[in-house]
C-alpha cells in the first residue's frame, strides 16, 4: 500500500466501498426473504452514497497527494478486514451468508468499516466537503442501529 495518495484515491475508494456494499445487500436480498425489503432499502442507500462519493471526485480539482503515513496502518487495517476485503476483492458472498444472523452480522461489520474508513477520509478532505462526508457517516450510523435492531428483534 502506498504511503501517499491524493484526496481523489481515498475518495475512489469510499466509491468502491459503496458500490461493494450495494452489491452485498442485494445479494443478501435475494437470499433473505424476510429482510428482503430492508436490504434492498440499504443497497439504494448505499447506491446514493457512491453517487454522492463519485460527484465529489469529479467536482475536485487535481490535489497534490496528502501525507497518510499515520494513518496507513489504519487504512490497511480497514481495507485489508474480512468484510472489506470481499468488496475490493469482488469475491463472491460465501453460500453461509443465506442465513438471516449471518447476513445481518456481515452487515454490521461492513457499516462498522466503512464508518473508520470515512472518519479516516474527513480528517483529510476540505473543509467544504466536510458536510457531505459528515452527513454519509451520520446515515452509516443510522444503518447500525437499524442492522443492530433487526439484530436483537430475531434474537
Amino acid at each position: 500500500m502506498k504511503s501517499r495518495y491524493s484526496l481523489r484515491d481515498l475518495v475512489e475508494i469510499a466509491v468502491q466501498i459503496e458500490i461493494g456494499g450495494e452489491k452485498f445487500y442485494r445479494y443478501a436480498a435475494d437470499r433473505n426473504e424476510v429482510l428482503r425489503d430492508t436490504f434492498l432499502f440499504l443497497a439504494e442507500e448505499e447506491k446514493r452514497h457512491a453517487t454522492t462519493f463519485q460527484s465529489l471526485i469529479s467536482a475536485q480539482q487535481e490535489e497534490p497527494s496528502i501525507d497518510v503515513v499515520e494513518a496507513i496502518p489504519y487504512i490497511r487495517a480497514i481495507i485489508d478486514s474480512g468484510v472489506l476485503r470481499y468488496l475490493s476483492e469482488r469475491a463472491e458472498f460465501p453460500e453461509k451468508m443465506g442465513s438471516v444472523s449471518e447476513a445481518l452480522e456481515f452487515a454490521l461489520g461492513l457499516e462498522k468499516e466503512s464508518l473508520l474508513f470515512y472518519y479516516q477520509l474527513l480528517e483529510r478532505i476540505g473543509e467544504n466537503r466536510k458536510p457531505i462526508v459528515e452527513k454519509i457517516i451520520g446515515e452509516e450510523k443510522k444503518h447500525i442501529e437499524k442492522i443492530m435492531g433487526l439484530r436483537q428483534s430475531i434474537a
